[in-house]
């Protein structure tokens, strides 16, 4: 069996790279494997040992060799990980800073078409009661015309009142129609504008 220290602790050191800058735990590490490498060098100019013993004593320091190297990698893999965590936090601070920007736009919008919407349905409820009222004194007219009517008296100042009222209705009624159409218009963009807002907002996550 033939162990080879310098090739075997050359060809770890080769696969080891060191992404994170040096601090003491990974510096007293190498320097310590340097050492060991060091001592295992110095095996083979040692006379006292046998070559069984020489060989024993290279395994022994190879395996703390390999214990080093071991501390060391978990120490990487522990600083990578923290790094990562990091940049993962500081993304997700970005994200969300992002989102509460574009969600106040779009809530400034959606807040507006909502005020727009409330003003529109007041403005056609305002009519409605116009257009209700004004049916009902239509037909106290048409009751009084019929009965003045019955009675011989006159009904022509009924009759263009009743004219004029009817004229009123319908300018009424079609104003409360334009009006009903618009309050429509508005939901739909209240709608469609809360829709575009859970897009932004499910894009922005999806890019972080």
């Amino acid at each position: 069996m033939q162990v080879n220290g310098l090739s075997g602790a050359g060809s770890k050191t080769a696969g080891i790279k060191m992404a994170q800058k040096m601090d003491s735990f990974s510096i007293n590490i190498k320097n310590e494997i340097a050492r060991k490498q060091k001592e295992q060098q110095e095996i083979s100019s040692n006379k006292s040992l046998s070559a069984e013993e020489k060989m024993k004593k290279r395994q022994e320091i190879q395996r703390q060799i390999n214990d080093l190297y071991n501390q060391l990698r978990q120490h990487q893999i522990e600083q990578r990980r923290e790094k990562q965590q990091a940049e993962m936090s500081a993304g997700n601070n970005r994200a969300a800073a992002n989102e509460d920007k574009q969600t106040a736009g779009l809530s400034q919008a959606s807040m507006e078409s909502m005020i727009s919407a409330d003003s529109a349905m007041a403005q056609a409820k305002v009519q409605g009661r116009a257009v209700t009222g004004m049916k009902g004194r239509i037909r106290g007219l048409k009751a009084e015309i019929r009965q003045d009517a019955g009675s011989g008296s006159s009904v022509k100042k009924k009759q263009e009142e009743l004219e004029k009222l009817e004229q009123k209705k319908l300018s009424a009624s079609a104003s409360q129609m334009n009006t009903l159409g618009t309050l429509n218009q508005k939901i739909a963009d209240v709608a469609k504008e809360k829709e575009d807002e859970d897009k932004e907002v499910a894009s922005s996550f999806t890019k972080c």
